[in-house]
């Protein structure tokens, strides 16, 4: 039987998600929608607690050398790392889908 890890998620990726439920709920006025989304998110993210090295690593840098993962929830992309020494799940960042993610974490580091 495989560790059970502790799921964390960062400032940014809470930010994001409360971005991406102020988009839906306020932007498209689906506030149902926004909810079962966001839920969705949180959802998938905490399943992570197992079996958390089953989504492929990224292949840019600089994630790709810090072993940031990824898997789609409906339209976006959850990225995340894991520390096995610690049994750690950290959610680093959730962009939407169509979102140029390399583009906007070079432009981050460049701060």
């Amino acid at each position: 039987m495989s560790e059970k890890y502790e799921v964390t998620i960062t400032p940014e990726a809470h930010s994001d998600i409360l971005n991406i439920y102020s988009y839906v709920a306020v932007t498209l006025k689906e506030p149902r929608i926004a909810d079962k989304l966001t839920a969705r998110i949180y959802k998938a993210a905490y399943s992570l607690d197992f079996s958390s090295e089953r989504h492929p690593v990224v292949d840019w840098e600089p994630w790709h050398s810090r072993n940031i993962r990824k898997f789609p929830v409906g339209k976006y992309m959850v990225y995340y790392g894991v520390d096995r020494k610690l049994f750690k799940v950290q959610i680093v960042r959730i962009f939407h889908g169509g979102r140029n993610v390399e583009e906007i974490i070079s432009s981050e580091n460049d701060d």
